[in-house]
């Protein structure tokens, strides 16, 4: 059965968290390809410029009987912080109101590098509040953010922020 990169990474990450700000060895054992050498670091420049590209996010939560509860978003960094859009009737909304420790995992499989973030979520703004946070974050991704915004104006929005503990970033040597 085939599971996905981003996802086989995702369960290794707990163990490359103790690393210092990055790298790490990893050893996939997929049947495809396997990394048995030191990955390379990213320095703080070149992880600002890989976040700043577009890809989407993993988030980790915990489920309250502690089963990891993995979703995918868009987000916006701040060469800080990354800063979320959520809905507050999701499962990853309720998992961060009980337990605010996150996981957040930024994956481009073709360059096959990676960062991994681990913080606790701190909530911003809820609804209209939220609306300037949102708007920066869909932007990223779609030509006509407010359009897009506009059709969901009456969701339950919350704008939360991610000020990471740890960084763990890998990338082939």
């Amino acid at each position: 059965m085939y599971t996905p990169r981003w996802l086989r990474m995702a369960s290794r990450c707990a163990s490359l968290a103790q690393d210092e700000v990055g790298g790490g060895r990893l050893a996939l054992d997929d049947g495809e390809r396997h990394y048995n050498g030191a990955m390379g670091k990213l320095t703080r420049a070149q992880v600002d410029a890989f976040l700043e590209e577009r890809h989407t996010v993993v988030v980790g939560t915990t489920y309250p009987d502690g089963r990891p509860h993995l979703t995918t978003v868009w987000y916006r960094w701040d060469s800080e912080a990354f800063w979320l859009a959520t809905n507050r009737t999701t499962v990853k909304y309720r998992n961060l109101r009980r337990d605010p420790r996150i996981t957040l995992l930024i994956d481009a499989p073709p360059r096959e590098t990676s960062v991994a973030a681990y913080g606790r979520v701190e909530e911003i703004a809820r609804d209209e509040g939220a609306w300037d946070g949102a708007l920066a974050i869909v932007a990223r991704y779609v030509e006509d953010a407010r359009a897009y915004l506009e059709e969901r104006r009456d969701e339950p929005r919350v704008l939360l922020r991610v000020k990471p503990d740890t960084m763990v970033t890998w990338t082939p040597e």
